[in-house]
């Protein structure tokens, strides 16, 4: 199976933003060959040119010095390669993509991937250190719940949810959904976004299991947003500093554990270990903190003297429940 595609070389590219421009609006000589000139290497349009106006490929043809595509519809897409085909495949079993197509779009693409092999099965995975209450992902009101707060994402639309504590009593929340958070450890969605009171606005974050009523707000939306944030602790990323032990493999379950982070990491010649800068947003300090804990004596926070603390008081309240 090829692991590289030449549909994602830079001729299949400018061959694409051609067509698509002949197709909107038309294209002359002279943009052709300014786009070519611009995506590819400069002797490209001495062979590319001609078989696009009516040589190899015949893709456009001519009206008054203006080409057109002959193609019935934008080439917008890239093709899918046989390996993105085979991982696509190997995603249809697992019960979180009904969060994201209804079951008219499954079996559309188990349809055109039935000759294709999984690039994997899920079985083929043993998860440990994970927590035995995750989302319950077969809830049908779990999934419209979800595809509501990721259209309010899209639209920037405004929601009032009815949200179970954790102590199990019930309060109705007025929030502005900005992204989906998925936790690995805790296999569970959270959804982070702005909060609104009668006052103020200020971060949330809310366990889509925890969500048992959701509608759309209908205030406008420019009005809540005028909301003073003397409720909001700084905006902007922060950053943890760690060292990590050359042992038990920490360095590459680290770097699987924070993937969609940003990160930087070099290696400390004089302590023999690995220095990572973590950027990660506020809202979800908590998340990174209990990621960090997991790792053990392997890992070692630097700073901030803040995160450091908050560390100790989680340490310290877990060795209380203990005793």
């Amino acid at each position: 199976m090829e692991l590289f595609s030449e549909i994602y070389g830079c001729y299949y590219q400018v061959v694409a933003r051609v067509l698509r421009q002949a197709h909107r609006k038309g294209i002359n000589c002279a943009e052709i060959s300014r786009i070519i000139s611009e995506g590819a290497f400069s002797e490209s349009g001495l062979h590319l040119l001609p078989r696009l106006l009516g040589g190899e490929w015949d893709l456009l043809e001519e009206e008054n010095g203006c080409y057109r595509s002959k193609l019935e519809h934008a080439n917008t897409y890239l093709p899918l390669t046989n390996l993105q085909k085979s991982w696509l495949k190997a995603l249809l079993p697992d019960p979180r993509l009904r969060l994201f197509l209804d079951d008219e779009q499954l079996k559309q693409v188990q349809k055109h991937l039935a000759s294709t092999d999984p690039l994997f099965d899920l079985s083929d995975f043993h998860v440990f250190d994970t927590a035995a209450d995750g989302d319950d992902y077969s809830d049908e009101e779990y999934i419209v719940r979800f595809r509501m707060i990721l259209a309010a994402i899209k639209q920037n639309q405004p929601l009032l949810a009815g949200y179970e504590s954790g102590k199990g009593g019930r309060v109705a929340i007025h929030f502005l959904p900005q992204r989906l958070f998925y936790s690995q450890k805790d296999d569970k969605f959270r959804a982070m976004g702005l909060r609104f009171t009668d006052s103020c606005s200020k971060p949330v974050m809310l366990n889509l299991a925890r969500i048992r009523d959701l509608a759309l707000a209908h205030s406008n939306l420019e009005s809540v947003l005028k909301l003073p944030k003397h409720c909001v602790e700084e905006d902007g990323q922060r950053t943890v500093r760690i060292a990590i032990s050359d042992e038990r493999n920490a360095l590459e379950r680290c770097m699987l554990q924070f993937a969609h982070y940003d990160k930087q990491t070099v290696f400390d010649e004089l302590s023999g270990r690995y220095c990572c800068d973590i950027s990660y947003d506020p809202q979800e300090e908590a998340e990174v903190l209990i990621r960090i804990l997991s790792f053990g004596p392997v890992i070692k926070v630097l700073a901030p003297q803040a995160f450091l603390e908050q560390m100790r008081d989680r340490v310290c309240r877990q060795i209380e429940r203990m005793q």
